[in-house]
């Protein structure tokens, strides 16, 4: 704020090339994640790569899992190099990875370069693109990321048709190798996340009584952000006059002792010393480490549990989305009719994306109860799918997946976002993607060893449903959890008061 003007985040204008660049390179890279398992299905089962549905688990939940893990990083880089190398950076990472993984011939090139490489660069992406919009946008951020996950929306649609197309003409390796190539779109999708100071608006103050001249709504969402880190100082404040307390009744316990206990306490401090400086580097240093990725986020036991909850749920419907072309290849349907099916659960969400916006609009429900609602369906779509194998019903049951999955995926952007401060966010995202890879990749193989164990995928179906229902309870619990705590703290001010 200088000369009576204040800087805000434009709530469109360039801001809606940041949505069309997050649009186009969505709907690239989340379809060739999530079709991996058509493209590869059956060069996985030929004898000369000897591949077992474990190992074919552990690349696609690796390719997902780690460049989540190395997500803490991710605040670090952003605020150093800004958002706009950093998606440039993840681009050519993709690229190199997916062009490499088009002549792998083993388990181990399969690893590296679509495993780690690929995942790192679509990472690096996904989280420069989602910094950028919720920098550029604040009144309208439900709006910006309705648009930008209804249009990715349409990669799921008709990419399954289009790999299974080229399939056709080029083979899986040949398929790869274009889409290599499409991949070079994300570098030119990142030149569009231009600096946020470029396109900041000026609003004047009134400097006869201190107001500002904005929107209710955006005084609302700076008032929430301030009530956030305004109950975070408290609770540190706090705790930091109680460590001072601590101390200053040591200081009175040692001045009442005697005079030989207080030469024994002399004798002690000098000898110990050394010691306690040594211990004053170490706070230091884990000082700066906690400043630096913000680690304080996780002593608000509302934030673990949204984290850990989207972490199990994500590993749950990521492994079911990656392994439903497999899924529906033990239903004995041939590629083309996979690819169709496909293809109705990407029509679905796209349906789902386009509408939900608007109807959960009307019945101003928060983003996290949209967001278990979708859990809900999930859960429902998956069962339904173990009771039947008639292509009718089979199409029936993708479709509501699809439309399930459509409003997971618009309202979980949300759920941190609208939690944590902004000058937070980009820790609390990467705090957030390690818990996804950690958990992906903990899960993921387990998933794929049950399925060689067992030899169907009815009973990997009931786990992952079981994984899901795990988040709603823990979420459940800490709903309770919070309302108690809130109950107690009011009944403190009241004994006080009396």
């Amino acid at each position: 704020m200088v000369g009576g003007v204040k800087l805000v985040a434009p709530d469109g204008g360039w801001g809606w090339m940041v949505v069309l660049g997050m649009s186009i390179n969505n709907l690239i890279t989340i379809p060739i994640l999530q079709n991996f398992g058509l493209l590869f299905r059956d060069v996985f089962r030929l004898k000369a790569l000897d591949m077992s549905v474990r190992e074919a688990s552990i690349i696609i939940n690796t390719n997902s899992a780690f460049g989540y893990v190395l997500g803490v990083l991710n605040g670090p880089i952003l605020r150093t190099l800004g958002f706009r190398k950093v998606a440039i950076s993840g681009g050519l990472m993709m690229f190199v990875g997916l062009f490499v993984t088009s002549f792998a011939n083993n388990f181990a090139l399969f690893f590296v370069f679509y495993g780690l490489i690929n995942s790192l660069g679509i990472g690096w992406s996904m989280a420069s693109f989602h910094l950028a919009l919720s920098t550029y946008f604040v009144k309208r951020r439900g709006m910006a990321m309705g648009i930008a996950m209804t249009i990715t929306g349409l990669g799921p649609v008709f990419m399954p048709l289009v790999i299974s197309y080229l399939m056709g003409l080029f083979g899986a390796r040949g398929t790869t190798l274009l889409l290599s190539g499409l991949v070079l779109h994300c570098v030119l999708c990142g030149q569009l996340l231009q600096p946020i100071k470029w396109h900041r608006k000026r609003i004047v103050i009134n400097e006869a009584n201190g107001s500002e001249k904005q929107p209710d709504e955006e005084k609302a969402m700076l008032n929430a952000n301030s009530d956030v880190d305004a109950r975070r100082s408290k609770r540190i404040s706090v705790e930091v006059e109680a460590e001072l307390n601590g101390e200053k009744k040591d200081i009175e316990m040692k001045n009442l002792a005697a005079p030989e206990e207080q030469e024994e306490n002399l004798l002690k401090g000098s000898a110990s010393g050394k010691a306690e400086k040594a211990r004053e580097v170490n706070e230091r240093w884990y000082t700066k480490v906690v400043r630096t990725f913000d680690l304080d986020l996780l002593r608000d036991p509302a934030f673990l549990s949204m984290c850990v909850g989207m972490a199990i749920a994500l590993a749950s419907d990521m492994n079911f989305s990656l392994m439903l072309p497999l899924i529906l290849g033990d239903y004995q349907f041939n590629t083309t009719t996979t690819a169709i099916l496909q293809s109705v659960v990407g029509a679905a969400d796209i349906l789902s994306r386009l509408f939900t916006p608007f109807i959960i609009n009307k019945t101003k429900l928060s983003a996290r109860f949209a967001y278990l609602l979708a859990l809900f369906g999930l859960i429902i779509s998956r069962f339904w799918l173990t009771l039947t194998y008639d292509f009718t019903w089979v199409m029936v049951v993708v479709a509501f997946f699809g439309a399930c999955k459509g409003v997971r995926s618009v309202f979980m952007p949300l759920v941190i976002p609208n939690y944590v401060p902004l000058d937070k966010l980009p820790s609390a995202q990467g705090l957030q993607n390690i818990m996804h890879g950690l958990f992906l990749m903990m899960l993921g193989p387990l998933i794929g060893y049950l399925r060689d164990r067992t030899g169907n995928y009815i009973l990997c179906i009931h786990v992952m449903n079981s994984l899901t229902a795990l988040t709603i309870f823990l979420w459940a619990l800490e709903f309770v959890y919070m309302r108690k705590q809130k109950k107690n703290t009011f009944e403190d001010q009241a004994d006080v008061e009396r």
